[in-house]
């Protein structure tokens, strides 16, 4: 798990929530398996990805970033397409953003996403299993087809 994000172009500062607080306790929920990533890399360069928090049957993802056009899109659809092949049936996006919009995501009142969330903790799934698991996607297999909810 990787926090460049702070860094734009060019290894410019730019402001960022993700402080050195965040970034110390993300790294330590990734040490205990709680917290996930998933990179999209150009060569040996880091150039976008989206970080969550993984606990029972549920994965919030917290943030994306990017430093080439449309790489945390690629790394969402991947994402989206691997909890998909573990059966997770939806996705919490905490913050329903125009840009997650676009890509079908919505508001659910917040007792039906309870519910949901209740309903998916009963499952029997493996989100992430203990070793870390590199997978390459051609982009003809990345379909988004996970709902996206977040619930207010």
């Amino acid at each position: 798990m990787r926090f460049d994000s702070a860094q734009g172009p060019n290894g410019i500062e730019t402001l960022t929530w993700i402080t050195p607080e965040i970034t110390r306790a993300y790294c330590d929920l990734h040490r205990q398996g709680l917290a996930q990533s998933v990179e999209a890399w150009t060569g040996p360069k880091l150039v976008g990805g989206i970080y969550g928090v993984s606990i029972g049957n549920t994965f919030a993802a917290e943030s994306m970033f990017h430093t080439a056009d449309d790489a945390s899109k690629l790394a969402l659809l991947g994402l989206v397409q691997m909890l998909k092949q573990r059966e997770l049936p939806w996705m919490d996006i905490q913050v329903l953003t125009p840009h997650l919009a676009r890509f079908g995501a919505k508001k659910i009142p917040r007792r039906r996403f309870l519910t949901l969330l209740e309903r998916t903790q009963e499952l029997e799934l493996n989100l992430f299993p203990q070793q870390p698991q590199s997978q390459t996607l051609a982009e003809s297999e990345i379909q988004l087809d996970l709902p996206l909810l977040c619930g207010q």
